[in-house]
């Protein structure tokens, strides 16, 4: 480490293995392997100390060969270093694939056993939480040129933890009776197998209109698209490409036809489809879903 007495560097290491121990115990609770975390592997890390802190910047990518393993002291320059700064760099320069940094403060290094293990264990906690997220983001298989919203993704499945349950409702969304007696008798039925109905109008995880649509389409495993003419004639061609969206990716969709419209788009032309009544839509639409839950296999 440079600039740091030996002495120093072996509390260092000290630290690092029992708070890897801690972290092995945490994550083992939490139903998660040792492989699944960055301290329960072979990988490569920094640790630096600066006058406040003892950062330590971990690949979550397991070391190709022989992990490397670098340490150091800032302290003599009296910088204060920023996370930004750590975490970029550790691309940048170390050539990190996919760094997590975790923080403690360097009167850490003095403590009592006691009360540093009282901050390791809630700090190990923390760390097992982030792989928990960091799973179940790594489940979806985000395709490619949609990585980038697994930055997105914690909040959305604190809330829909379940995706492989998850329905998108694809509709127009308007006021009025005949639109939430759609959206809740699909909700009923579809609860009755354990899945969720979502909107993506349920919640903003982006303000961005359609990052926000695109992170409902990616946390969805099915949808259900909504073609119907209560009080207009007018194409919604959003529901379109929602559902084209979703059939993209491989996505079990149930399309659903108002019976009064005369003709589906061009686009949904050849598609099939069940014909629900807006006259009757509690009854329609629980036979319309009924059966494609049957079909898909979700009620067994």
């Amino acid at each position: 480490m440079d600039g740091t007495p030996s002495e120093e560097l072996q509390r260092v290491n000290l630290l690092l293995s029992e708070f890897s121990k801690i972290v092995a115990n945490s994550c083992a609770q939490a139903g998660l392997g040792r492989g699944q975390t960055p301290f329960g592997r072979p990988s490569n890390f920094v640790a630096l100390l600066d006058v406040r802190h003892l950062h330590v910047i971990v690949d979550r990518a397991p070391a190709g060969a022989m992990p490397s393993q670098r340490y150091v002291d800032r302290r003599p320059r009296g910088e204060t270093i920023a996370l930004e700064s750590l975490l970029g760099g550790a691309v940048r320069e170390l050539g990190f694939l996919n760094p997590i940094r975790v923080g403690f403060p360097v009167s850490l290094l003095q403590d009592t056993c006691e009360a540093r293990r009282h901050h390791l264990n809630a700090v190990a906690k923390e760390l097992c939480q982030k792989s928990l997220d960091m799973t179940k983001i790594e489940r979806l298989n985000l395709p490619p040129g949609y990585q980038h919203y697994a930055r997105l993704f914690p909040r959305f499945l604190a809330d829909h933890p379940h995706q492989e349950r998850n329905v998108l409702l694809m509709m127009r969304f308007r006021p009025g009776h005949q639109y939430r007696s759609i959206a809740n008798a699909l909700r009923k039925e579809l609860a009755i197998c354990d899945l969720e109905l979502l909107r993506a109008d349920d919640k903003n995880y982006s303000d961005d209109l359609w990052e926000n649509v695109c992170l409902y389409m990616l946390g969805c495993q099915y949808g259900v698209a909504v073609f119907e003419e209560i009080d207009t004639r007018r194409f919604n061609p959003s529901v379109a490409l929602e559902l084209g969206f979703m059939m993209a990716h491989n996505k079990r969709c149930l399309i659903l036809k108002d019976s009064r419209m005369e003709r589906m788009p061009t686009d949904i032309v050849g598609k099939l489809y069940e014909e629900f009544d807006t006259y009757d839509i509690e009854a329609s639409l629980t036979r319309c879903a009924r059966k494609w839950i049957h079909d898909v296999g979700l009620d067994s």
